[in-house]
């Protein structure tokens, strides 16, 4: 007897069944191909796959693909933090800039020859000096470890939002690898069973109705002796009622 076994699925096979689950559930920033290359990765390292077996790697595909995208947008909730808290110290910056030049033009329009107006105009003069030293500031610094913390303090509800997602995701894909190993064990059983029935080799078997075998012991059968009666018979109660009757009539 062989065994045989199951010729794995081809690349055309695994793509037309890609193909068959309709658009990828990516975004627009997101590639398409990895994700492709992902299932087929998955696929691909199955002994026996079947259809069941294909719907279960799209599963974890797919738990594994919103796992990633979890993860990844936890530092982009972060990074967004900063970037926006940033720019609103930058355009907070600008704004004062701009509010020192239109005082500076209208102080400087009017031509005092004051000693006092003289003095506000280089105190406007050094404010704007200032302001544009702070922009420069702001545009090259570098976020610290501080800031971050700051961001994920402000972020707290989204944070656990996203880390309840991910688990989820973790679950489903952790069911479904369970479920993907008890089919594999499965059809592991199933598979040399059915090719051995399917294999087997046979040999036809011809009636013996012509000759039937011989035994070995020839002639009649022993005969069978008789077990004693458990109950005793009507003839020896009688056989015991006489004997006392004749010790009687000897004894006279």
């Amino acid at each position: 007897m062989s065994s045989k076994e199951i010729a794995p699925l081809s690349e055309e096979e695994l793509r037309r069944f890609l193909h068959s689950m309709g658009p990828p559930p990516v975004l627009s920033t997101e590639d398409p191909k990895a994700f492709e290359d992902l299932f087929l990765n998955i696929a691909r390292s199955f002994k026996n796959p079947d259809h069941l077996s294909l719907h279960l790697a799209w599963e974890i595909t797919v738990d594994t693909w919103s796992n990633a995208r979890y993860a990844r947008h936890e530092t982009i909730a972060v990074s967004r933090w900063w970037n926006k808290f940033h720019d609103s110290q930058l355009v907070a910056t600008k704004t004062m800039k701009l509010t020192y030049e239109e005082a500076l033009r209208k102080k400087a329009a009017g031509h005092s020859a004051y000693q006092a107006d003289a003095a506000q105009l280089a105190e406007l003069q050094e404010k704007i000096d200032n302001t544009v030293k702070e922009i420069d500031a702001i545009i090259a610094r570098v976020p610290t470890e501080a800031d971050f913390n700051q961001a994920l303090r402000a972020n707290a509800d989204f944070l656990h939002i996203l880390d309840q997602l991910r688990n989820g995701a973790n679950r489903r894909r952790f069911g479904n690898c369970v479920l993907l190993d008890k089919h594999g064990a499965y059809l592991d059983r199933t598979t040399p069973e059915a090719d051995e029935v399917v294999d087997a080799e046979f040999k036809e078997v011809q009636a013996l109705t012509e000759n039937p075998p011989k035994t070995e012991t020839e002639g009649p059968p022993p005969a069978l002796t008789a077990s004693p009666p458990i109950v005793p018979t009507t003839e020896n109660e009688n056989t015991h009622d006489v004997e006392p009757q004749n010790r009687s009539e000897s004894a006279q």
